[in-house]
């Protein structure tokens, strides 16, 4: 069992929609959706608290997301969406979709410890994110279409590109729910595990990727988020610059250095 070095709520929210926690010395931030009797559904305000928290974690070297209670997040806040017309949605898909640009583009991993139902604008979220662990009893899915809409914040797209086209298809137009297991042999989660295990293996994942050095984990994942929208050249060209970057750090020396050595290596970021 772990425990945290520093614990905090509200993120300046007047409820305690969001816990932030810190491990290993700080180096992991633990980011806990806390609504859980809405099953965390995604309000303006909740990503606000999200997107504040964010700011309060952006030393961490590695952030874990999960959700509070029953749920990771089921989804946008239909109680908000529901009054709603064609021009005034546009402001609230906006800020979902920024927040989650952002997280894509955070420079340390970003692990999803999904819990629970990740529906809609929750699974949109998990997508996201860099790696995805998820428990027995997680259920993944984009069932806005049983609601006569489609998904706003990233699911047609980040969808197709992980999955495939025709794969993708078939989950936004029956909009039915997909089972852990099931989700991991499509590809949209690395590793299941017993419900109890999970928050335990994010942070076994997390304390493994802070041995990682940091500037070659930022290459990797920039390089691989950016291969899926580019031509082949282009996606090579900046593969190829990346490395050279990393090959001017010292962390490149270190690594080198401790592997000719027999060694294991000290990285610092440098």
């Amino acid at each position: 069992m772990w425990h945290p070095d520093e614990k905090k709520e509200n993120t300046g929210m007047s409820e305690q929609l969001v816990i932030l926690e810190r491990f290993e010395q700080g180096q992991v931030a633990l980011l806990t959706l806390n609504r859980p009797e809405a099953l965390n559904a995604l309000s303006r305000e909740l990503m606000q608290a999200i997107d504040a928290a964010l700011d309060e974690a952006s030393d961490s070297r590695v952030l874990i997301i999960t959700g509070g209670g029953r749920a990771f997040a089921a989804g946008a806040d239909i109680a908000q969406l529901a009054p709603l017309g064609a021009v005034d949605v546009m402001p609230w898909v906006r800020q979902m979709q920024d927040l989650y640009k952002r997280i894509e583009a955070l420079p340390q991993p970003v692990i999803a410890a999904v819990n629970g139902l990740a529906l809609g604008g929750g699974c949109e979220l998990v997508l996201a994110c860099d790696l995805v662990l998820a428990a027995e009893s997680a259920r993944f899915g984009v069932p806005e279409i049983k609601i006569g809409v489609i998904p706003g914040a990233g699911g047609t797209q980040r969808l197709t590109r992980l999955l495939g086209r025709n794969r993708a298809k078939q989950w936004l137009m029956f909009g039915e729910p997909v089972a852990a297991d099931r989700a991991c042999e499509a590809g949209l989660v690395n590793h299941v595990v017993a419900d109890a295990e999970l928050l335990d293996l994010a942070r076994q994942w997390a304390t493994t990727l802070c041995s990682r050095p940091a500037l070659a984990l930022e290459a990797a994942k920039t390089t691989a988020n950016i291969g899926p929208d580019a031509s082949l050249a282009v996606a090579l060209e900046v593969e190829m610059q990346c490395l050279a970057r990393l090959f001017a750090s010292q962390d490149k020396r270190e690594g080198m250095a401790a592997f000719v050595e027999k060694r294991p290596p000290v990285f610092r970021g440098e």
